[in-house]
């Protein structure tokens, strides 16, 4: 980027000449050293990130490159903000971190999850300590100086960005990431604005050039481009940066400092062993294939190599969810559910049912890539679970859901794959083979 390129999206009168005089003088490191006085948990993981100064991006953010997690910034945007607020710029990149943003939880289309997911980290951090471009929920004043524009001095707002700031303005705090997905994933003219064509579009937030800044004041780059296997080992990387960061805190004076009670908690579940339900109910969806295939000479066998071809698979599995709608499933458990589905609608063919203690047929609509379905309810009654068995089996499947709070007698025996999604604080009130069928456990993150 040319310097004379570049628009402060706070300060917009401000000339580069005057934010380079204050680029000269800003240390980052003078800024992670105040840290360790009152935050001891923060730096401690900026002390194992990889900083570097890049003139080329038009914000600050958290990047993955070889495996490795860099903090990058610009000294011409960070350099103008006060020390309180260059705090809060750096809190919440290690937020992001913590709370598998990056890598654990990551839903497509990216450019919404990444809006998501500030949203929900930036309800928990204090107005004045975030910068004013940043998006907040409930705060109009996001885009009074667009940083859409990128380096560009806007001359006024478009339509589309005024529609963007009131949907920001009218979206209240303290949702998840998942939750605040799915908002916008169900509003179709936002959902257009940030990410056209399922991210593959041009937009207003790929600002004509220069990047994607799908994020007011932090930059996102690096997180899409992930394989499974590199999530998982940086993820693992993460986890023992995190202990450490914990047993810091733990033995300071100041604690936690800063980080709130809900922030904490969500923070030490995610370190501990247990088995997020997403990757189990991924590896149900996984594991969930029909018995056709075809070869192929352009695979190599595995056990005859050069020998015999290989097998492929061209086709996805069809799965049938049935969405226990006795009224006991609260809308946003199913919002939960949604958006991992989303996630998941890439490796196989879903068809949705509500049910109670019939199945209703007239319900039936198969997930759409992309497509975040309204959350309506047709059905009020009990719960059975004969009736999605029953009507699985009758219709053929190659594998089946029950999305439910359990609150019902245990069904017949199924010749079909079927798994069970409990929604968050419920059980099953009887006992299954685990070994045969999949009981999905669900739960709620704050941010």
């Amino acid at each position: 980027m040319e310097p004379n390129t570049f628009f402060h999206p706070d300060f917009p009168s401000a000339e580069v000449s005057d934010l380079a005089v204050l680029a000269e003088s800003f240390n980052i490191n003078d800024h992670i050293m105040s840290l360790l006085f009152d935050e001891p948990f923060f730096a401690e993981i900026f002390r194992c990130l990889d900083k570097k100064v890049d003139y080329n991006i038009p914000t600050a953010g958290v990047y993955v490159v070889d495996g490795e997690y860099n903090f990058v910034w610009n000294p011409l945007f960070i350099s103008a903000y006060n020390p309180k607020k260059v705090r809060g710029l750096l809190k919440h990149e290690v937020f992001h971190i913590c709370l598998g943003h990056t890598h654990s939880r990551s839903f497509k289309p990216h450019k919404v999850w990444n809006i998501a997911t500030d949203l929900a980290i930036n309800s928990g951090i204090p107005e004045d300590e975030l910068p004013p471009c940043g998006f907040i929920p409930g705060r109009r004043g996001v885009f009074s100086c667009p940083i859409l524009k990128r380096f560009k001095k806007p001359e006024e707002e478009t339509e589309k960005e005024k529609a963007l700031g009131d949907f920001i303005a009218s979206l209240k705090k303290d949702l998840s990431s998942e939750e605040y997905f799915s908002i916008i994933m169900e509003n179709e003219e936002i959902k257009n604005i940030i990410s056209p064509d399922n991210d593959d579009g041009v937009g207003i937030l790929s600002g004509g050039g220069g990047g994607d800044p799908s994020n007011g004041f932090d930059e996102h780059d690096g997180w899409s481009n992930l394989t499974e296997e590199q999530a998982e080992i940086l993820a693992g990387k993460m986890k023992a940066i995190i202990e450490a960061a914990k047993n810091k805190a733990n033995a300071s004076s100041k604690g936690w400092g800063s980080v709130s009670n809900s922030m904490k908690e969500q923070i030490l579940k995610a370190l501990s062993k247990e088995v997020d339900w997403r990757a189990i109910l991924r590896a149900f969806v996984g594991t969930t294939y029909r018995d056709g295939r075809t070869t192929s000479i352009h695979r190599l066998n595995k056990k005859y190599p050069g020998m015999f071809p290989g097998a492929t698979r061209d086709y996805k599995p069809k799965i049938h969810v049935y969405m226990d709608q006795s009224g006991s499933v609260s809308d946003s458990d199913i919002t939960l559910f949604f958006s991992e589905l989303i996630s998941l609608s890439t490796r196989a063919t879903f068809i949705m049912y509500y049910f109670d203690t019939e199945v209703d047929e007239d319900s039936s609509f198969e997930w759409k890539r992309g497509i975040v379905p309204s959350l309506m309810r047709t059905r009020c009654g009990g719960t059975d679970f004969q009736a999605p068995t029953d009507h699985a089996l009758s219709v053929g499947c190659d594998g089946y859901i029950i999305l439910t709070d359990g609150l019902a007698p245990k069904p017949s025996h199924s010749k079909t794959r079927r798994a069970w999604v409990i929604t968050p604080g419920s059980n099953l009130e009887f006992k299954v083979n685990e070994a045969v069928e999949k009981v999905i456990r669900m739960k709620k993150h704050s941010r």
